[in-house]
């Protein structure tokens, strides 16, 4: 079993549970989120080992995010402390698709120092990068870059997630943000995105278009996630749509990171070398799609997932 590591953002999310927006919700809830944390927290309830890298504030949403980690089993060990806790208000239509707004806190001056970075590539472990806060400079990025470049080098799995958010990367930000994402995606192993996401990044109105202008750049497998509709798997040649289960969507926030946390889990628990063919691919998105529905029907990213339960899908 590999270990994952998981380097990003961790932060709360202030949910708006009426489904009225920021401007007319009262009630909010308070959720541990940040793409990186999710995707780690899916991992362990699905029985991987995972790591998160990051850094929390040392205020009270801090300590209460210390408290999930360890609740969540998440690793710790390479997890800083300081400052204040980045917040996200999230805001939920009545379909249940997400806005955000953002208070930016101590997430960007996460630091990894290279004797570190050293210790994590010894392991025989997948590197999950996720983009939301992590390409808007400061140590954060750095970090990423220093990381990436060891993975990259050391012939490591690597995962990337763009997480694009519109509150973060304004129209000033966006053309610098999407060849820091082309970057990232080169040399990357396994992408996973939404087709909004594609569009945006390679400046395309349709899909296909924009997985053409990927398919270019990059060897790596391939998943774009389609909500209801499931997903579309590329490797090489082959491009596939898988579909996803039927349920009655709540909230759609941290979907797209129990996703991906599921499909890392299966590919951390065998050899890719040997396994992984087209039909072992099937399975791993078949049952990702599962674990992503069942998020949709819960507030807030991290919710509870049962095996019982995915099983019964399947």
């Amino acid at each position: 079993m590999k270990r994952v590591y998981c380097i990003g953002e961790m932060l709360i999310d202030m949910v708006g549970v009426e489904n009225k927006g920021l401007i007319n919700g009262e009630i909010f809830a308070k959720k541990e989120g940040g793409a990186p944390f999710n995707v780690a927290c899916t991992i362990q309830k699905l029985g991987g080992e995972s790591f998160f890298l990051g850094q929390i504030g040392s205020d009270d949403f801090g300590k209460f995010l210390d408290q999930i980690l360890t609740k969540e089993r998440v690793g710790k060990d390479y997890v800083r402390y300081g400052g204040h806790t980045t917040l996200a208000f999230v805001s939920l239509d009545e379909n249940g698709e997400r806005s955000f707004s953002f208070v930016r806190g101590s997430d960007r001056e996460y630091d990894l120092s290279d004797e570190t970075i050293g210790q994590l590539i010894k392991d025989e472990a997948i590197f999950h990068f996720g983009a939301a806060t992590a390409f808007l400079g400061g140590p954060l990025e750095k970090s990423c870059q220093k990381l990436f470049k060891a993975a990259k080098d050391a012939g490591k799995m690597i995962s990337f997630d763009p997480n694009y958010r519109d509150t973060l990367i304004n129209a000033d930000l966006l053309p610098d943000y999407r060849q820091k994402c082309l970057a990232f995606m080169a040399d990357s192993s396994l992408i996973k995105m939404s087709e909004e996401e594609a569009c945006l990044l390679f400046e395309c109105r349709l899909l296909d278009d924009a997985l053409a202008k990927l398919k270019k750049i990059t060897k790596g497998a391939i998943l774009i996630t389609l909500g209801a509709k499931g997903s579309r798997l590329l490797i090489g040649d082959h491009d596939e749509i898988i579909p996803s289960i039927e349920v009655k969507q709540i909230d759609a926030t941290g979907a797209g990171d129990a996703f991906i946390g599921a499909v890392l889990a299966q590919l951390a628990s065998f050899d890719q070398d040997k396994e992984t063919g087209i039909a072992k691919w099937r399975d791993i998105v078949r049952y990702a799609n599962i674990v992503g529905a069942i998020t949709c029907q819960k507030h807030g990213a991290n919710v509870a997932l049962n095996k019982d339960e995915i099983e019964r899908y399947l």
